[in-house]
């Protein structure tokens, strides 16, 4: 895993992370009979944001011509953002209240 250039262990800042393959049916528009799912959890936001990416490769190439490379972007969202977000909504709620007072 990628954070920028930098190689990064995942669970240094996210102690409990797992990613587990899903092995019940899908129920999804996109999935496929061919397709692998996983769930990726975090139990604990770090506190700080982190933007991270992993690299990605066909298991089989169907063709030497033809390299299926992607990448996958994860945004880890920062735990202090959970606190500003309640507040802000609290905030909207009670400013229509004081109208009427």
């Amino acid at each position: 895993m990628y954070e920028g250039g930098n190689k990064v262990r995942i669970l240094e800042f996210l102690p409990g992370a797992k990613l587990e393959e899903v092995k019940e049916a899908v129920d999804s528009s996109r999935a496929t009979e061919n397709e692998t799912t996983y769930n990726f959890t975090v139990p604990e936001l770090p506190s700080d944001e982190h933007h991270l990416h992993v690299n990605c490769t066909a298991a089989q190439e169907k063709s030497r011509d033809t390299v299926a490379v992607c990448q996958v972007f994860f945004h880890i969202a920062s735990s202090a953002i959970r606190p500003v977000m309640a507040a802000s909504v609290i905030l909207s709620l009670i400013a229509p209240l004081l109208q009427f007072a």
